[in-house]
């Protein structure tokens, strides 16, 4: 038994992956030896490049949410929020700060900053 098995880990491509590629391609199979289910949660509209994308730079993931503006009512962090509370997202990873100000009400969070530093 992993430690982070039972985890439900949500990560941001922009900003975050794209940021650091090398180190999440690692942490994604890090994590998936561990048991934990991974979330890529992000603020692309629906397409094929970013599945192609995320394999390029070796991501693993279980489930890949993708926002549709056209479809949804609601802004893109209040839209990132939601997605983590419906799939009890243990802890998201995001570069964005009014994401990780909504999501952290009820979740943990790690903040990447433009200066690609880790805060926690």
């Amino acid at each position: 038994m992993g430690a982070s098995e039972g985890m439900i880990v949500g990560i941001d491509i922009d900003g975050t992956i794209t940021a650091f590629p090398e180190f999440f391609s690692i942490f994604t199979k890090s994590l998936r030896k561990s048991g934990a289910e991974i979330h890529i949660i992000t603020a692309r509209a629906p397409d094929q490049y970013t599945k192609e994308e995320l394999e390029s730079i070796d991501i693993v993931y279980d489930h890949l949410h993708e926002w549709d503006f056209d479809t949804y009512e609601e802004t893109s962090s209040e839209w990132k929020a939601r997605v983590c509370q419906e799939n009890n997202v243990t802890i998201l990873f995001d570069n964005d700060l009014d994401i990780c100000a909504r999501v952290q009400k009820t979740n943990a969070v790690v903040q990447l900053s433009s200066a690609n530093s880790l805060f926690f």
